[in-house]
């Protein structure tokens, strides 16, 4: 098949499907189908999430140059064949630039979303969850977390609520292996027991995506199906698909569908704003209020790469040629090709790159206030490193704001209700719960045992224990944001041998520990150390009085004797070694 049989089929196919969709769905109804189904609040998540998934200008029709814009497939389809098919290079002149679909963006949108998600989530910052009180349930969170994948899974969800403003987070067993779920708010309506504290009482997830079927004619086409799934605090029911039909609702009573019993005694989940907006279903997100300046960054970008790539070969001018220029048939450029000119002169005009140059300044001008308004921090090399520790927190201050108030709000909103949910419903299934058959079909939940030292020194493997019920809170803990230097820990742990040391000191151990903790990676709870210290002090101070109480009398000799008898010799020192004979008498001459 040909490549313009291709196109016309494709074309023909396209038309059929409009026609057919017409007349099921409706006129009425075919531009809520255009939009997925799609509310208001939907239609505008959308938007923002199109600028972190780099979509953001997939549905302009017409390119940059004014033609109408061919997908990757399409324009290798058209290089390979090497003909352009008609329609598709009608020019749009009377197109504005905005409306046109960019020809370099830079996405910088994404930038910044990945760039806060790494100072919450990335490998060397995400926290730590503790239990200050009950080891048993901060062991017992760690396997969680671990046997979840939580930190990656909260990488994904970081993206969503970053980009959009709000994510849901929910968890389920399955075969006893706890499971992160991260909800696309997109297609997510919540219901809320509180908006104060954003306690979800239950949440309904629908779509509307495509089905690939095959028509009367035999032919591929896509028709819409619903996809419908709801959670409260007892139950989670998901339909199976059902097509849109006429745009109507459908039946969903009537609908093919499942509903299994959790008994988790709440809402298996949580919903998450980015920044909170007291009120509201969503945040804001991390690049919301530099939208347009992200959209004239790109327009920059592309008229300057435009205007380089359509002058980097030179055009060739031809001045006062007179009565010659007939005489010039055909021009090769070329420095392998002359012309031969009986008057005149012949040149090349390069572009001076001002234009370009202005174009690119401006680009990055905005580019600069983009990342200020939304105080992220981009390295850039070609300025150098700084030099200092102090120079380069005064760099990140402004980043570093803006991250402690995600970190508080991600931390307190999503990781720990979640993990707590989590534990409660570990709780639940100790030992596993029969259905309505008498079916064991929830097994105990599994997580990995963990590893401690034995009496021989090496590492035992002993199951977790799950917590008892109504333990203390968990508590979550960040780690610095840059790790210190060796030169930093050496600095801190020198003032604070000094601080501590003399009868002037100005801390005590305690103060101390805390003081180099941030300087250290080794020391993971302060107070632990500090309390091996003290028993180490302790301990060295008791055997130091012990060596000093058996000096004490006489200094390790034996008591002192009287005075000798009369003509008794004296009695010898007693040292230890041997007494001294006398010495012989030399022999008889």
């Amino acid at each position: 098949m040909s490549f313009l049989t291709a196109i016309r089929d494709y074309a023909g196919a396209r038309e059929s499907l409009n026609a057919a969709a017409n007349t099921i769905i409706g006129d009425r109804d075919l531009e809520r189908i255009k939009r997925l189904g799609m509310s208001p609040r939907q239609q505008r998540l959308n938007f923002l999430w199109s600028f972190y998934a780099a979509c953001q200008y997939d549905g302009r029709k017409v390119a940059w140059d004014g033609g109408e814009y061919m997908d990757p497939a399409a324009r290798e389809a058209v290089a390979s064949q090497g003909v352009i098919p008609p329609g598709f290079y009608d020019a749009a002149d009377s197109m504005p630039l905005r409306f046109r679909r960019p020809l370099a963006p830079y996405h910088l949108a994404r930038v910044i979303t990945s760039r806060f998600t790494g100072l919450l989530f990335s490998e060397r910052r995400h926290p730590r969850v503790t239990c200050p009180g009950d080891p048993v349930k901060e062991d017992y969170a760690q396997g969680l977390i671990e046997a979840s994948r939580l930190w990656q899974r909260m990488n994904i969800a970081r993206n969503f609520g970053g980009a959009t403003g709000s994510v849901g987070l929910g968890f389920q067993f399955v075969k006893g292996k706890p499971l992160i779920e991260v909800w696309d708010p997109r297609w997510c309506f919540p219901k809320f027991k509180s908006r104060a504290t954003m306690e979800l009482e239950a949440l309904e997830i629908r779509w509307i995506y495509p089905v690939e079927e095959r028509d009367e004619r035999g032919r591929w086409i896509e028709v819409p199906h619903w996809y419908r799934r709801y959670i409260d605090e007892n139950q989670d029911t998901e339909w199976s698909a059902v097509p849109v039909g006429d745009g109507e609702e459908p039946d969903w009573e009537v609908a093919k569908h499942t509903t299994k019993t959790h008994g988790f005694k709440s809402f298996p989940g949580v919903w998450v704003q980015n920044s909170e907006v007291p009120d509201d279903v969503d945040g804001d997100g991390d690049y919301e209020a530099v939208i347009d300046m992200i959209e004239q960054m790109d327009r920059l970008l592309s008229r300057a790469i435009d205007a380089v790539d359509l002058n980097a070969d030179p055009t060739v001018v031809l001045s006062n040629l007179e009565d010659t220029a007939d005489q010039i048939q055909e021009v090769k450029k070329g420095s392998h090709n002359a012309l031969k000119l009986p008057k005149g002169t012949a040149s090349y005009l390069e572009i001076s790159g001002t234009g370009s140059k202005s174009a690119l300044e401006a680009a990055q001008l905005l580019r600069d206030w983009v990342l200020e308004v939304a105080q992220c921090v981009i390295e850039d090399p070609a300025k150098g490193s700084a030099a200092t520790a102090t120079e380069i927190e005064r760099n990140y201050a402004s980043m570093h704001e803006r991250a402690d108030v995600l970190r508080e709000q991600w931390g307190s909103r999503a990781i720990l209700p979640l993990v707590e949910k989590m534990i409660e419903a570990a709780q639940s299934l100790e030992g596993g719960r029969l259905d309505d058959k008498g079916i064991r079909s929830i097994g105990k939940v599994q997580v990995p045992p963990k590893l401690t030292p034995g009496p021989d020194g090496k590492m035992q493997v002993q199951p977790r224990a799950i917590p008892a019920p109504d333990g203390p809170p968990l508590q979550i803990v960040w780690p610095p944001y840059f790790q210190p230097t060796l030169d930093d820990a050496n600095k801190a742990v020198t003032t604070a041998m000094q601080a501590t040391g003399g009868q002037s000191a100005l801390m005590d151990l305690d103060t101390a520990v805390k003081f180099i903790a941030p300087y250290v990676a080794s020391i993971d709870n302060a107070q632990q150390l500090v309390d091996k210290l003290k028993q180490e002090a302790d301990a060295k101070k008791a055997e130091m009085d012990a060596q000093m109480m058996q000096g004490i009398g006489g200094f390790g000799g034996p008591p002192p004797q009287g005075p000798p008898e009369e003509g008794q010799p004296p009695a010898a020192p007693d040292d230890g070694a041997p007494p001294e004979m006398p010495p012989e008498p030399p022999p008889a001459t």
